[in-house]
């Protein structure tokens, strides 16, 4: 018989192995991240890993509080793309130009707009695999 299972690691949960990973984000959206990266260096923090992956083991919880709170600071700082990434809807409607038109209003109902070349058919109306396919 073997001992106790170790235990399981969520990579996307431990603050002290996402920060590394939004310290590169931060880099490559051109956030100045540098005050934020240089703290969590200071207190022992280790470096952004090359591509994915979790720490072998948790960070003590001092650290992982530093964590926390400087991921907090990296999602306040302002990103270049801010413009080009809008959330506000009427602000997305503005940067894309083939926006679907809405459906129109008839006597019998709501008709939906006529699918166009860039937007695919409904399901099951003979063009492909959909209810009632042999």
């Amino acid at each position: 018989m073997t001992g106790p299972a170790e235990p399981l690691r969520l990579t996307w949960v431990q603050p002290e192995d996402l920060i590394g990973h939004e310290l590169r984000q931060a880099a490559e959206d051109g956030r100045d991240a540098a005050a934020v990266a240089a703290a969590w260096r200071a207190e022992g923090g280790p470096p952004p890993p090359p591509l994915a992956g979790a720490s072998p083991a948790p960070a003590p919880p001092a650290l992982r509080a530093l964590a926390l709170r400087l991921l907090d600071e990296l999602a306040a700082l302002p990103s270049p793309l801010a413009p080009l990434e809008p959330t506000e809807l009427s602000a997305v409607r503005a940067l894309c130009p083939d926006w679907p038109a809405p459906a129109r209003r008839t006597a019998e109902g709501t008709t939906a707009p006529q699918p166009g070349p860039h937007r695919t058919a409904p399901a099951g109306n003979g063009s492909g695999p959909g209810p009632g396919a042999p």
